[in-house]
């Protein structure tokens, strides 16, 4: 019975547990006596569970809640001790499994989707986590049934880890951070290879410069301490690399810009320029974040006004130039500078308000005017540099200003040139007067290539730096040459020249070099680094020294006590990893062609050269007694050398073969027989070196083995570094630490991370996160985009021919509208609140069907949140009768066919020949053994067919049943004859297709573009294999989806899909609303109608609603209802349009908002589109007068803080929401003071008595004499508009008390039409457009005249009523006399412009 019940146990393991629900016991109860399960062989005998069931769970009814133990528990299969840990022929977790041998056929299991989970209350300190393994990029441990391994997942592929015996339960391991902590000590190498102006001297004696993302001050003296003692100082505000560094004119301050970047979560970071102090290293100022873009570009302070602005040239394709307050971190200014690259920037030493840019092919002067204090009103105007006569240069890096005002420029040339600002021409007048021009006073040829430096010093001499001759040049007045000094070669040319103490010098190279000295004397390193990517490292098994290489080809030694370089060696290939001899007199080093090199540390001396394979090298490591060596290259295989006692001789020891990928991290056993190994598709293997180089199979024999250094960025005792979500990309290396207390992690973001050893335990805190892609509505893209949608659509509408559909569904129809994005972020699951649907919209669909299903959405384009691009997201499907075949018309019966059948097609087979089915058969059993005879005799076929059931298999292909087919059509179904061309004289016919014709190689490039790509196989050809055809593509992907790889991989998706996680607990969400509109007394969610009466629905116009939210700016006092406010946060809109979208409301309804007429604010409105603009500019010819009532004026005075009327009368476009105002009023009427109000009434007289007396005051038109035209003159009272008596300016003769008739522009009649010789104007016809246009008024002599006599209060109070006549005392102007108005007499048409006199 026991023997049963163990065999039961085995099965149930190897079936992954599998078993209907039934056949398990319901969760607490007792398990019968006598029925508990027997421990596997090969387990600890206190392994022994007892089986519970926690239920049954379906797609639809499980909820995957978070437990406060390990993440979870896994089905997984034990490990028996002495059996294999998988069926024979297959891979190890994590990589992809192979077919099994022939003669023992395996199961191939994916993940378990298990039903159901178990509880272990006898081992492990019985914990009852739930079980589920996590989707792709989680990192959760999950126990298997017998809790003696962890399960994490990179790419949905499970990576099973055994637990060590000595672990009884994961509570057990530490957790949280090591009491260790980093301290940056010392930073080698300098940026100078792809940076300018990058070197300073501080006030302090300090050297500042940048390297990544740490800005570096350098004392040249050397030793430890502050500013005071030498050394090295960091600043470590920035989040990405530095670009480019500004010293303020005090010596102290410091500005740091920086590029724009990615940070761990995916999101980006923006570029900023930081000010800080040097001396305490701390941030004063951020300057500009949001407002540059990609990046940082070049940086200078003001020197005339103490450095108070600090100008900023970006990296966008306009390098916007701006100047900002330093003090206050505001913008001042900013311009388009120009499309080029621009390397340099500077403030006039002398003068604040001249900025000089330089760059490719330019040097531009910019002046700044105004806008001190004020941000965003100065003023940036720019003058071109003007070369003249000289040669245009290339790219001119740097310029300097001299003391007497000129501007010394060096370029690509090797020229410096002075440059001079000229005297103004006066022949030669610009807009605003003379124009100075900058132009070039002086050449001198310096240099042999670029200048890339120029310094001014202390005595006023100049030094420049060369490029391709690497001189250093000392410049006296005139530019002559005083005195040169020469770089040598290996350090690199001049990038960066800076003054020090005294005489001394400091120069950078492009080589990364920093070095100090004299012209006289000479210079010497103090500072060194490579000048390529960094992947070799490695440190001295008993000396404080390490070693380094990289792309840049060097083999470099450096000392940690004296931070300078021991030596350094050119490889004359890209070095990629390297280890040290445990005695410390060799080290090895593994290059990119699968070429190591063994050298003596004291001589330098290469004593060992091997190559093993044509793939770069990834890893090498000695064992801890010097024995061996293993080297992990790219081919996946490792290479075991055994080497002698010195480490200078080595012979091939074995090979371990059995990654699917290339190898990334290797251990050694600390006894040296065993090696711990990763690879790149995050395989763990290991193997028995002293064994005869054999892979493991059972990894759990392998949980207790100690490891003589830890560097595997997969294992046990480090899974707990992995963030959660990972892609298995983020860890790049990993140590642990000599005593085994700390390991350090170096990540994928430009960080390094200490946690304790062993880092076992997920920092998951039981939160599940989801990988979601962002899709974006018409309110997140800007309006030059919603107009390229609007156009996308109407195309659509157009091709797809919808039927019609309203205003209103039109409206709703954006709001269902979405656009794609390739950005993807990892958001909690707690921030889920519902599920929608979003679709590709087809042509086939209608519109309108979208309205009638809830939460479902389409798409159509994608939109790129980086370059603010909308593109379609893939082609279109052609529809309709257009694109159809043609089908001819079918033949009569008896008809016959008249075209010529051989050029429409080929008969390759014909059903009634005579041969027999049998016969059939038999031949092409002939053709597949010619095909595998012929396979045989091919060389390249026995190498991809190494054995015969292979080679048949391939022969029995449908290209070989074809290519038979064909030879009997050819042949006239003649047996004989087509077996006789099967094997002509020389051999048989050898037949293959795209399958066999192409190699593993190109067969794993295609499952390697298939995943990234997708079916494109145009991308695919483009990038991946672009020597073969597209038909050839095309062919074998059809051909590869009946292989066994395909099966593989369906199942390997399969896995991952079971594997997500599919349901999430979400607890409810008890957050309170900001926009939730409670009334005073009330509970939350209980504001009814009676709030605020008076003020409706935004968007249904309704005043009733259980609960009320606010929308809309705050000024403006809007709100929704309950209904309207769900539909907005679903659909991004409101289910009605507004004002405030273009909308225009009925007749019946009343205007809520507006205090201008509809036409006059919706045209002068900034979001009126601009195809309704024009419609609504042609505005009423009748005018209106606004009359207020008492309450109005009222809560004009008591609401002034939500009216603000100056703001309203500056922007008499921008709606007021009267309503809103008027409710608020009566609220604050009855609190305010009992006092009554003055309020004067206002008599009136009827409009009908006030149109008389307008009509009776108007002046009469002048009559012309009939046949002539009058010109059009907007002063003259000609013009119709309509009842011009109240909006007009008020006659003279009522204000003069004469009789003269005056224009409305104030000037006599006379005065005010044209006469001479010259033709008339045309008389033309009005535009509806200009009818609405004020009157122009021209002030004449008179009045002005006028406007003096007046008092203050009597300009207010005529200001205030225009339509009223203004009574002026007679004494207080003099009175013309009347002057005759001649007839004018003009000719039938006239070109002269229309002119307005004074």
């Amino acid at each position: 019975m026991e023997l049963v019940k163990a065999a039961l146990a085995e099965a149930l393991r190897l079936l992954r547990l599998q078993v209907p629900p039934s056949s398990l016991q319901v969760s607490g109860t007792p398990a019968p006596p006598g029925d508990s399960f027997a421990a596997p062989p090969g387990l600890p005998p206190t392994c022994t569970p007892s089986l519970v069931s926690r239920g049954t769970q379906t797609e639809t009814e499980v909820e995957f809640k978070t437990s406060p133990g390990p993440p979870g528990l896994s089905n997984g299969p034990p490990a028996p001790q002495g059996a294999s840990e998988e069926p024979s022929g297959t891979q190890s977790e994590g990589g992809g499994s192979s077919s099994s041998g022939a003669g023992s056929p395996g199961p191939v299991f994916g993940p378990d989707p298990s039903p159901c989970a178990f509880s272990l209350p006898n081992s492990r300190g019985g914990k009852d986590p739930l079980s589920s393994p996590g989707g792709p990029g989680s990192r959760r441990s999950n126990y298997n049934l017998e809790g003696i391994s962890v399960k994490m997942f990179l790419r949905g592929r499970p990576i099973t880890m055994y637990i060590p015996s000595g672990i009884r339960s994961l509570e057990e391991l530490p957790s949280g951070p090591p009491p260790e902590t980093l301290c940056l000590d010392w930073v080698y190498g300098y940026r100078g290879r792809d940076s300018r102006s990058n070197l300073f001297v501080l006030r302090s004696g300090e050297v500042v410069y940048f390297i990544a993302c740490v800005v570096v001050l350098y004392r040249p003296g050397g030793g430890p301490g502050g500013p005071g003692g030498g050394g090295q100082r960091h600043y470590r505000g920035h989040t990405d690399c530095v670009r480019c560094l500004a010293v303020h004119p005090d010596g102290v301050r410091v500005a740091s810009g920086q590029t724009a970047g990615v940070d761990k979560d995916g999101k980006p970071l923006q570029p900023v320029v930081h000010i800080w102090d040097s001396e305490t290293l701390l941030k004063l100022q951020e300057i500009g974040l949001g407002a540059f873009e990609r990046g940082v570009g070049a940086l200078a302070f003001s020197a005339a006004d103490q450095g108070a602005f600090l100008c900023v040239v970006d990296d966008s394709n306009e390098h916007m130039l701006s100047v900002w307050d330093c003090s206050r971190g505001v913008k001042l200014a900013e311009i388009k500078s120009t499309n080029d690259s621009v390397l340099a920037v500077g403030f006039n030493p002398r003068d604040s308000s001249c900025i000089v840019t330089s760059g490719k092919s330019h040097v531009h002067f910019w002046n700044w005017s105004g806008g001190v204090g004020v941000p965003g009103n100065g003023t940036l105007t720019r003058k071109q540099g003007v070369f003249g006569k000289y040669k245009k240069p290339k790219f001119i890096p740097c310029f300097v200003f001299l003391p007497d005002g000129d501007i010394l420029t060096g370029d690509s040339e090797g020229n410096i040139l002075t440059w001079g600002r000229s005297a103004s021409d006066s022949k030669t007048p610009g807009r605003g007067g003379a124009k100075e021009t900058y132009g070039i006073v002086a050449q001198a040829h310096a240099h042999e290539g670029s200048i890339f430096a120029l310094c001014l010093q202390r005595d006023g001499t100049v030094l420049s730096g060369g490029g391709r001759d690497r001189r250093l040049v000392q410049w006296g007045p005139g530019l002559v040459a005083l005195q040169e000094a020469e770089i040598p070669e290996h350090f690199g040319a001049v990038r960066a020249i800076a003054e020090g103490l005294g005489s001394e010098l400091l120069v950078g190279t492009t080589k990364n070099a920093l070095l100090r000295g004299d012209l006289a004397q000479g210079f010497s390193p103090v500072i060194q680094g490579h000048t390529d990517e960094l992947w070799g490292l490695c440190t001295h098994p008993s000396q404080n020294r390490f070693l380094t290489c990289g792309h840049d080809r060097q083999l470099c030694l450096w000392d940690g006590e004296s931070h300078a370089l021991a030596w350094s060696i050119d490889l004359k290939e890209t070095g990629l990893c390297a280890d040290f001899h445990p005695s410390g007199a060799v080290v090895a080093v593994g290059l990119n062609t699968g070429r190591w090199l063994v050298l003596d540390t004291e001589t330098r001396e290469i004593v060992s050269d091997v190559i093993d394979g044509n793939e770069q090298l990834s890893v090498v490591r000695y064992s801890p007694d010097g024995l061996y060596l293993a080297i992990g290259s790219h081919d996946n295989v490792i290479y075991i050398y055994s080497v002698s006692s010195d480490g200078a001789k080595s012979s091939r020891f074995g090979r371990c073969m059995g990654h699917s990928s290339f190898i990334t991290h290797l251990d050694w056993s600390k006894d040296g027989n065993f090696i711990m190994s990763n690879s790149g598709d995050y395989e763990i293997l290991y193997w028995d070196v002293a064994g005869g180089c054999k892979q493991l199979k059972n990894r759990y024999e392998s949980r207790d083995r100690e490891w003589a250094t830890y560097t595997c960025v997969l294992g046990f005792h480090v899974y707990g570094v992995w963030p959660d979500g990972s892609d298995g990309t983020d860890i790049n290396s990993l140590c642990r630490s000599h005593n085994e207390r700390v390991v350090a992690v170096a990540d994928d973001f430009c960080k390094v991370h200490l946690f304790q050893y062993p880092c076992a335990r997920a920092k998951a805190n039981g939160n599940v996160e989801a990988k979601v892609v962002c899709l974006f509505r018409r309110r997140d893209i800007s309006s030059s985009l919603n107009s390229l949608a609007d156009s996308n659509a109407r195309e659509f509408e157009e091709e797809s021919k919808q039927p019609g559909v309203s205003e209103q569904q039109r409206h709703q129809l954006k709001h269902r509208e979405l656009f794609l994005s390739r950005q993807f972020e990892s958001l909690p699951a707690t921030h889920i609140r519902g599920k929608c649907s979003v679709t590709l919209l087809n042509e086939t669909d209608i519109l309108s069907q979208y309205l009638e299903k809830e939460d479902c959405f389409f798409y159509s384009l994608v939109f790129d949140p980086v370059q603010k691009t909308l593109l379609a997201d893939q082609g279109e499907i052609r529809v309709g009768c257009k694109y159809q075949a043609e089908i001819p018309d079918r033949l009569a019966e008896g008809e016959s066919d008249n075209r010529n059948q051989q050029k429409m097609e080929m008969k390759v087979w014909d059903p009634d020949n005579p041969l027999t089915d049998r016969q059939i058969d038999q031949f092409l059993v002939v053709a597949r053994a010619v095909g595998t005879f012929a396979r045989a005799l091919d060389c390249s076929s026995s190498i991809r067919q190494p054995s015969l059931h292979m080679s048949a298999a391939a022969a029995s292909r449908d290209i070989t049943l074809f290519h038979a087919m064909d030879t009997l059509q050819r042949n006239g179904y003649d047996l004989a004859k087509a077996m006789s061309t099967l094997v002509p004289q020389g051999g048989p016919v050898l037949c293959r297709d795209e399958m066999e014709e192409w190699s593993a190689s190109e067969a794993m490039l295609f499952e390697e573009a298939l995943e990234k790509y997708g079916k494109d196989f145009n991308d695919i050809r483009q990038d991946f294999l672009p020597w073969k055809s597209l038909a050839s593509i095309v062919q074998f992907y059809y051909m590869w989806k009946t292989t066994d790889r395909y099966i593989q991989q369906k199942r390997l998706k399969a896995a991952e899909a079971d594997s997500k996680l599919k349901q999430v607990y979400i607890p409810t969400y008890t957050k309170p609303n900001p926009n939730q509109i409670i009334s005073v007394g009330s509970k939350p969610g209980m504001n009814g109608a009676g709030f605020q009466k008076g003020l409706t629905c935004e968007s249904c116009h309704t005043t009733q609603s259980a609960q009320w939210y606010a929308w809309g700016p705050p000024n403006m006092q809007c709100r929704l209802c309950a209904s309207c406010w769900i539909y907005w946060k679903k659909y991004g809109g409101l289910k009605t349009p507004t004002q405030l979208e273009g909308a225009t409301r009925g007749t019946t309804e009343p205007h809520s908002r507006g205090h201008l007429s509809r036409p006059e604010a919706q045209s002068l409105s900034p979001y009126t589109t601009s195809a309704n603009r024009a419609k609504l500019l042609a505005k009423n010819r009748q005018t209106f007068l606004l009359q207020t009532t008492k309450l109005t004026r009222l809560a004009r005075r008591m609401c002034r803080d939500l009216l603000q009327p100056r703001r309203a009368a500056r922007r008499p476009y921008a709606p007021i929401n009267a309503n809103a105002i008027k409710a608020e009023c009566s609220i604050r009427l009855p609190k305010a003071a009992k006092t009554p109000l003055k309020i004067h009434p206002l008599v009136r007289l009827p409009l009908a008595t006030i149109v008389k007396d307008l009509v009776a005051q108007a002046p009469l038109k002048p009559k012309t004499p009939r046949g002539t035209k009058t010109p059009i003159n907007r002063n003259q009272l000609s013009q119709n508009r309509g009842l011009g008596g109240i909006m007009v300016k008020r006659a003279y003769e009522t204000m003069a008390g004469a009789g003269v008739p005056f224009s409305a522009n104030g000037r006599p009649l006379a005065s005010g039409i044209r006469s001479s010789s010259q033709p008339a104007a045309k008389r033309q016809k009005l535009n509806p457009a200009d009818a609405p246009n004020p009157v122009v008024f021209v002030a004449t002599k008179d009045t002005r005249a006028l406007r003096k006599a007046l008092t203050h209060l009597e300009m207010r109070r005529a200001a205030r009523r225009p339509n009223l006549p203004l009574k002026v005392k007679p004494t207080l102007m003099a009175v013309r006399p009347p002057v005759p108005l001649p007839a004018p007499s003009h000719p039938a048409s006239t070109n002269e412009p229309i002119v307005l006199e004074d």
